[in-house]
């Protein structure tokens, strides 16, 4: 059985976390997501980066949670909020 999953920053944070036990990456379930943004819009003209941070690790027994926090910013802005 041949499967994709799109891989990004916060899935490499996740990944190369030497706190997390190592687990079959097809049994990774995702949960839920939501998004609060500060601004009401976004300019496609203003390069954007990204900050990935590991919240919280939960143990569930078979199962567990993590929570990632996952923080956009203008390039070149002092001022993050």
């Amino acid at each position: 059985m041949t499967s994709i999953m799109h891989t990004g920053p916060g899935f490499e944070l996740l990944v190369s976390c030497p706190y997390l036990p190592q687990f079959p990456l097809h049994n990774l379930l995702h949960g839920e997501e939501k998004l609060y943004m500060v601004k009401a819009s976004i300019n496609f003209d203003i390069e954007y980066q990204g900050e990935f941070e590991i919240l919280d690790v939960q143990d569930k027994g078979k199962h567990g949670i993590v929570i990632i926090r996952q923080n956009f910013y203008e390039v070149g802005d002092n001022n993050k909020k």
